[in-house]
């Protein structure tokens, strides 16, 4: 506003005088050039601005280095990603986040996209706290006032790593299950195949119960696997998801007599698990069978607790416990009561995303489990 004061005092200084005077003209012209200085400075400012507002609303990281790999630029969500402030990253190199940058094949990528080309690849970033996340990098070729510089669009791809392995142990599962149940169905076929061809040969009379158990016993096993093909050919099936776990205890207690037995639960809110949707079966089992197996119950006890630098989400009970002999057969299949494929069933379905399963109570002082979840698996306080 005062060079635009001035400059038009200038004019009505001119016109006034009636003719130019030199020494005025200069000082118009001098004005006019500031005011050109400042306008240019004012847009330079406002698309600055408009610059920095749309890489910062942009979903995915945004990072601009040099062609010597010094970091130019970046965006609000590369700084949350990575832990740093912008101060921070505009000190660092792109090999310090990035260390598979200096490996050759990086800068001879580099040189082919400052030359015009295009790539998008698979790489680890690295946390201000040392850890890893598995990033989709996106490099193209951009021209900057202080030289060519390298524009990368990066993607957080935990999540889809994660579903990427969990598919893969799906794929094993499945393959398991298909040679497993069909030698154990197989002999189970030949138990009631033998039993009845004996029975044939003889008339039925007192000796011939035995042979009638036998082969009841045999049928009764083949439905139990059929139904464990029925259950375990869901597991696998659908994505990992993240899932409440205090919405998860809640649903699997309800059905909890709730005159003998308390459940507490203590797991934090919105405390969430990235697990197979069929982890509601394995707090299910957990609980059926503490019901049935696990003596005078009074009550049951959920929450989270932290283990060895990881965490793990614990169901307590006060029933007889497990004895220590069945502790190491206690998730394999076939053993134990109803032929063991709960639990058997429910380590399973937790090891699709690396979630593991142990019982750790004291016989006698009721059941432990500790169910220990990756640290990318479990968010929330």
């Amino acid at each position: 506003m005062v060079i635009e004061a001035l400059n038009n005092g200038a004019d009505s200084y001119l016109q006034k005088g009636g003719k130019s005077v030199p020494q005025y003209a200069e000082l118009k012209h001098r004005i006019q050039v500031v005011v050109q200085r400042h306008r240019g400075e004012e847009a330079l400012r406002e698309s600055e601005e408009r610059y920095r507002t749309i890489l910062d609303q942009a979903a995915d990281g945004v990072i601009l280095h040099d062609e010597t790999g010094h970091i130019v630029d970046v965006n609000r969500k590369t700084c949350q990603s990575l832990g740093y402030s912008r101060e921070e990253l505009l000190s660092k190199s792109i090999e310090d986040i990035d260390p598979d940058a200096i490996l050759e094949g990086k800068s001879n990528l580099w040189n082919a996209v400052l030359a015009g080309e295009s790539y998008t690849f698979e790489s680890h970033h690295v946390h201000k706290d040392g850890s890893t996340i598995p990033v989709e990098v996106a490099l193209g070729p951009l021209h900057l006032p202080l030289g060519p510089a390298i524009l990368g669009i990066v993607r957080d791809i935990t999540e889809r790593k994660l579903a990427e392995d969990a598919l893969q142990e799906a794929s094993r599962k499945l393959n398991l299950l298909s040679s497993i149940t069909r030698h154990d169905i197989k002999n189970q076929l030949m138990a009631l195949t033998g039993n009845l061809t004996l029975l044939e040969k003889k008339q039925f009379e007192h000796s011939s119960d035995e042979h009638l158990l036998k082969a009841e016993a045999a049928a009764e096993r083949i439905s139990a696997m059929i139904q464990f093909t029925k259950e375990y050919e869901d597991i696998g099936v659908h994505a990992p998801i993240w899932q409440d776990v205090r919405a998860l205890v809640d649903e699997c207690t309800k059905d909890v007599p709730s005159g003998p037995i308390k459940v507490v639960n203590d797991v934090p809110v919105d405390t969430e698990v990235f697990a197979d949707p069929l982890i509601v079966k394995v707090f299910h089992n957990l609980i059926h069978n503490a019901v049935r197996h696990g003596g005078n119950i009074t009550a049951f006890h959920f929450f989270v607790e932290e283990l060895e630098g990881a965490r793990a989400i614990i169901c307590e009970d006060d029933g007889v416990g497990i004895s220590a002999d069945m502790k190491e057969k206690l998730f394999t299949r076939g053993s134990g009561k109803d032929h063991g494929f709960g639990l058997f069933l429910s380590r399973e379905i937790l090891s699709i995303t690396g979630i593991t399963i142990a019982e750790a109570g004291a016989p006698g002082r009721g059941a432990r489990f500790v169910t220990t979840v990756p640290q990318s698996g479990l968010k929330g306080t």
